[in-house]
């Protein structure tokens, strides 16, 4: 699925995103902007349902699933500031619990974790369910980016994709719908790439051992 003109205005592509609503041929990307945000408005307890849905096909942990189950239902409330720091603090434990285990260190802007979803190569443009290079490019650049400049604070103001930095140091505040719902689709595809990396290493592993056997 291509995802037309509201990627340029921060709406990021996802499975309960109303493509069919979405003209490709419009190039006014406001158009576009407020019918996401007519439909989400209008549509969350199916939205909601929907994701929730879907998040239990993951194979995520408990404490995950209990997370998201927070956020979503800050999301519902219109708790929105909420959301980014509900989940920027889980997917960080599960990362931990992957990373320690196999030797890798972890660091407040994942580093390794970054570097190990690289080399995954183009499964991370669909990981998500939806085609999307977007999602990668958020996560690898943006998600867990330090932020060192006024300039680039100011680039992070500026996109409704909630930043870990900026929002657990109070630096940006996130407090819109928009925001909210980025930060649930951002968590989902960071929390699917943490258990792509640790299913590598897990193969990686039995491949190690097959070898020491023969």
């Amino acid at each position: 699925a291509k995802f037309p003109a509201p990627d340029r205005r921060g709406w990021l592509p996802h499975h309960t995103t109303p493509f069919h609503l979405l003209d490709p041929r419009e190039t006014d990307s406001d158009v576009a902007g407020r019918i996401l945000a007519t439909y989400y408005e209008a549509e969350w307890s199916a939205v909601e349902a929907a994701f929730r849905a879907r998040l239990e096909t993951h194979g995520f942990d408990l404490e995950t699933l209990a997370t998201f189950d927070e956020a979503l239902t800050a999301h519902r409330h219109g708790l929105y500031r909420a959301t980014p720091r509900t989940l920027f603090p889980d997917i960080e434990r599960k990362a931990r619990d992957v990373l320690d285990e196999n030797g890798m260190a972890t660091q407040s802007g994942l580093r390794d974790l970054r570097r190990a979803v690289d080399a995954l190569g183009l499964e991370n443009f669909t990981r998500s369910g939806v085609v999307s290079p977007k999602l990668y490019r958020m996560f690898a650049r943006h998600l867990y980016s330090t932020i060192r400049t006024s300039e680039r604070l100011a680039e992070v103001a500026a996109d409704p994709v909630p930043n870990r930095h900026a929002a657990l140091h109070g630096l940006v505040v996130y407090a819109s719908c928009q925001a909210s719902l980025n930060a649930l689709i951002m968590a989902e595809y960071a929390h699917l790439s943490i258990l792509a990396v640790a299913r590598t290493l897990e193969d990686r592993r039995d491949d190690t051992e097959l070898s020491l056997q023969s």
